[in-house]
């Protein structure tokens, strides 16, 4: 067992009931199956919150995973923003990992989940048109990166050839899918990190579905086109090895001492070192 305490970083949500102990649930998982001292979960939204979760945790050194899909204003201005401010942050060693959504074994994540539906389904990959679905925000330019870069992966890995990304909150809208769809059979993969309002209304919603089953994946016919969704990639247990990866790499780097000032600059997963 190492000596440092692993801290999920997640938004959170104050209206959504089952977001933050579902991150409190994961938190669990992760703590059975890695070696840090201690494991604990820190919210934009929730508690506790980014800038007090320093002061629940026994260590003094720190890996921060943020539980978010892309390298965003959360991930990389807000979240640091906070840590920093915490009156004994001084007292701490604190690595924060690139989120899990840049992670490079995503794309084989996501392949695996569509091959799943299509098996399940009985759908023909050569005739199915797949769109993959971040949350986007027009308030940041990186916001959607990781999700046109899964995209992109996921068109060069097969099986389906027509492949292209939608966002909830930017161009391209999740309304446009149907349009920009090839196939009749359209599959929804949701790159969003909670099963909540997103992930179980807004985006059927947004697609026409006027009769969601209670749990997804959803299946309905809307005009010409039949649609599969997909649940959210957050709920997927093939993350649990992602997150410890990612720490585990960073916790080397709090050990030996040493800080990346550009979390892009080095070879492996890359993380930074936080600093007032």
């Amino acid at each position: 067992m190492n000596d440092a305490a692993l801290i999920l970083a997640a938004h959170g949500s104050r209206v959504d009931a089952s977001s933050n102990p579902a991150l409190w649930q994961l938190a669990e998982t992760v703590r059975e199956q890695s070696t840090f001292a201690e494991v604990t979960c820190a919210f934009h939204h929730g508690a506790p919150g980014f800038a007090d979760v320093l002061g629940t945790i026994r260590s003094r050194c720190a890996v921060v995973v943020p539980i978010m899909t892309s390298e965003g204003y959360y991930s990389r201005v807000a979240l640091p923003r906070a840590l920093t401010a915490h009156p004994d942050f001084a007292r701490h060693a604190v690595q924060i990992t690139r989120p899990i959504g840049v992670h490079p074994e995503v794309p084989n994540v996501m392949r695996m989940r569509l091959n799943e539906l299509l098996e399940r389904f009985n759908l023909s990959a050569s005739e199915t048109s797949v769109a993959v679905i971040g949350h986007g925000t027009p308030r940041n330019a990186n916001s959607k990166i990781a999700t046109n870069d899964l995209a992109a992966a996921l068109h060069r890995m097969g099986p389906c050839g027509d492949v292209f990304p939608a966002f909830l909150d930017e161009e391209p809208f999740v309304e446009t899918v149907p349009d920009r769809a090839e196939h009749a059979t359209i599959v929804a993969l949701l790159f969003l990190i909670a099963a909540g309002p997103h992930a179980l209304e807004d985006v059927p919603r947004r697609l026409g579905l006027l009769n969601a089953a209670l749990s997804p994946p959803y299946r309905e016919m809307v005009n010409d086109r039949i649609f599969f969704i997909d649940e959210a990639f957050g709920n997927d247990p093939a993350i649990i090895p992602l997150i410890i990866d990612l720490a585990n790499f960073a916790a080397r780097e709090v050990f030996k001492g040493e800080s990346h000032a550009d979390p892009h600059a080095s070879p492996g997963f890359p993380s930074f070192s936080v600093r007032r």
